[in-house]
């Protein structure tokens, strides 16, 4: 056990430090490997670190050390490396606690995290630990935490959510999405953004949000107001903002509303194939970045939303073989 505590008053990563790092992670439930950390952090109370330079040099290395910054190390590793900057917090000396505390404090109790992904042609609604309601469309794909803990409420979305947030100015919600985010003030909103899918759009019913997204290597930030629609094309960067009527719009779990605002069919074909479930082929490039405005407020079927679609370009040809549908350009 020597050798974990020269490795960390060791100034140097390496290899073998590496090895050492990685002793840790395997090892975190061992009772005389934490005698052996908790006697060498007692040991920095004899120390005088109570210049602010030597502290965050000597808490840099340290966490370096435990991996906590993830140099080498991914996925699995980092939550066990976590759970290790979690116990250390609690024995460490005053003045690098205060440090670690910055890093860790909201890992006070560890997270438990639920997940649920929406089969095609279904629809489901679930209520948070604050209240707060999200029903989520077709192939979406929501993880969320059981209690929401920390300085802030925070979700990851693939997929299409209705939502209702409460409100709460001292902790704020975020819905995480790929490199995209929805920062919520205590509002309804309907946002889309799959994974799959070159659009990404936000419409705000009432209330106030920020949408968070990155550009040529820029990080950008955008707050809309009530009745405000915003759409991002994902393949070029280009951002619109337009507005609409909040006393006629429909979500999607209202009659089934479907909206395309200048879709492409690629866009509106993925669409469709998840709230009906079922397998669209697209013939042609060209007509795959064809783009249609439409919105279906009735319950229409699936054959009346592409009748309405073909009837608009004529040169649309609709067939379905071995229960696929192919849509292609009329010879």
């Amino acid at each position: 056990m020597k050798r974990i505590t020269s490795f960390l008053k060791d100034d140097k990563l390496n290899e073998e430090g590496l090895e050492n790092q990685r002793f840790l992670i395997d090892h975190k439930g061992d009772l005389e490997l934490e005698k052996e950390l908790e006697n060498y952090f007692n040991s920095l109370e004899a120390d005088d670190i109570t210049d602010k330079k030597k502290i965050e040099d000597h808490y840099y290395l340290l966490t370096e050390k435990l991996g906590i910054k993830g140099r080498w190390l991914r996925g699995k590793a980092i939550s066990s490396v976590l759970i290790w900057g979690t116990r250390i917090a609690a024995i460490i000396a005053i003045p690098l606690m205060i440090a670690v505390g910055l890093l860790v404090s909201s890992r006070q109790q560890p997270v438990e995290w639920n997940e649920i992904i929406v089969p095609f042609g279904q629809i489901r609604t679930l209520e948070l630990a604050d209240g707060s309601t999200m029903t989520l469309n077709s192939g979406s794909r929501l993880i969320y935490p059981l209690e929401f803990q920390g300085k802030e409420r925070k979700v990851f979305l693939n997929g299409e959510v209705s939502a209702d947030i409460s409100k709460d100015p001292k902790k704020p919600f975020i819905i995480q999405s790929g490199d995209q985010s929805v920062l919520v003030h205590g509002t309804s909103f309907d946002f889309k953004n799959y994974e799959s899918s070159d659009c990404t759009e936000l419409l705000l019913k009432n209330g106030s949000v920020s949408f968070g997204y990155s550009c040529e290597e820029t990080e950008r930030l955008v707050r809309l107001s009530p009745g405000e629609m915003l759409q991002l094309d994902k393949s070029n960067g280009k951002l619109e903002i337009d507005r609409f009527s909040t006393e006629n719009f429909k979500s999607f779990d209202e009659d089934r509303a479907i909206r395309f605002n200048n879709l492409k069919v690629s866009d509106i074909a993925e669409d469709l194939e998840r709230i009906f479930d079922v397998k669209i082929i697209i013939k042609d490039e060209k007509l795959a970045n064809t783009r249609y405005l439409a919105y279906f407020t009735n319950h229409e079927s699936l054959d009346q939303i592409l009748k309405a679609i073909s009837d608009n370009n004529k040169s649309m040809q609709v067939e379905r073989k071995d229960g696929v549908i192919y849509l292609s350009i009329r010879r």
